[in-house]
C-alpha cells in the first residue's frame, strides 16, 4: 500500500515539475498604431483628435460648385449604395506640415448635401437625396497627438471647383478648447474658427447636429460650417 502512496506522490510531483518547466504566458505589448481599434489606446499620445468641419464653395452667381461631384454618386465599391464618396480621380486632398511637406494625417473626402438650416437632407434607399439643398465637403482628418494644431492646410487638387489642375491650400485655423464625448475617452473635437481659400476669409458657423437616434449611442455633435464664393 505505502508503494502505491509514494508512486502516487512521484507521479504528482513529476507533473508539477514539468508544468514549471513551460514558458510563462506572455501577453505581448499592442505597439501596432491601429487607432480604429477601441481596445487599444496609443501610450505615446494624449489625445485622438478628430477635426469635424464642412466646406461649401460658389461662384459669384450662386451656382454650387461641389454638386457636380455629389449628384455623381460615386460609389468605389458598386455592392454598397453612394455614402457620399467623391471620385478620387477628380480630387485629391493633401494635408501639408508647417514646414511645407506633407503630413502622413489620416483623411477621407466626402460630401453630404445640407438645407439652409443645415440639417442633414433624408435620403433615398439608392443614396441620393430628398429636396433642395447646398453640398458640402468634408475631409475630416484625424490624428494622434498631444496637442491640438493651430491651423492646417489641406491642399486641393479639383478641375471641377477651380477651373484648374493646380492644387490650392484650405487653411483651417482650430482652438484648444475640445468637446469631448465617450467614443473613446481620449477622442477630442478642436473648435473651428475660422478659414482661408484663394483670398477669402471666412468665419466658422458652429451647428449641432443630434447623431444615431433612438439607440444607446445617441449623441449631439458639433460640426463647423464655411461657406466660400469663388470669383468664377
Amino acid at each position: 500500500m505505502k508503494a502505491i502512496r509514494y508512486i502516487f506522490v512521484f507521479a504528482i510531483m513529476a507533473l508539477l515539475l514539468a508544468a514549471c518547466g513551460e514558458d510563462p504566458l506572455v501577453i505581448e505589448e499592442n505597439t501596432t498604431d491601429n487607432w480604429n481599434d477601441e481596445t487599444y489606446i496609443n501610450p505615446h499620445a494624449n489625445h485622438f483628435f478628430t477635426y469635424l468641419f464642412y466646406v461649401s464653395v460658389r461662384d459669384t452667381s450662386g451656382n454650387d460648385l461641389i454638386a457636380p461631384l455629389g449628384e455623381e454618386y460615386y460609389r468605389s465599391d458598386t455592392r454598397h449604395r453612394p455614402n457620399g464618396e467623391i471620385d478620387p480621380v477628380k480630387l485629391k486632398v493633401n494635408v501639408k506640415r508647417p514646414d511645407g511637406g506633407y503630413s502622413s494625417i489620416k483623411t477621407y473626402t466626402f460630401a453630404r448635401k445640407f438645407d439652409e438650416q443645415r440639417n442633414l437632407l433624408p435620403q433615398n434607399e439608392d443614396g441620393t437625396y430628398e429636396g433642395k439643398g447646398i453640398w458640402y465637403l468634408s475631409n475630416q482628418p484625424q490624428e494622434l497627438g498631444e496637442s491640438v494644431q493651430d491651423s492646417m492646410i489641406l491642399s486641393i487638387q479639383c478641375n471641377t471647383l477651380f477651373g484648374d489642375y493646380r492644387y490650392h491650400d484650405l487653411t483651417v485655423f482650430w482652438e484648444e478648447e475640445p468637446h469631448q464625448y465617450a467614443m473613446p475617452p481620449f477622442e477630442q473635437f478642436p473648435v473651428c474658427t475660422k478659414a482661408k481659400l484663394e483670398g477669402q476669409e471666412v468665419n466658422a458657423e458652429k451647428v449641432v447636429t443630434h447623431y444615431y437616434e433612438n439607440t444607446e449611442y445617441a449623441k449631439d455633435i458639433i460640426h463647423y460650417f464655411l461657406d466660400f464664393v469663388l470669383d468664377r
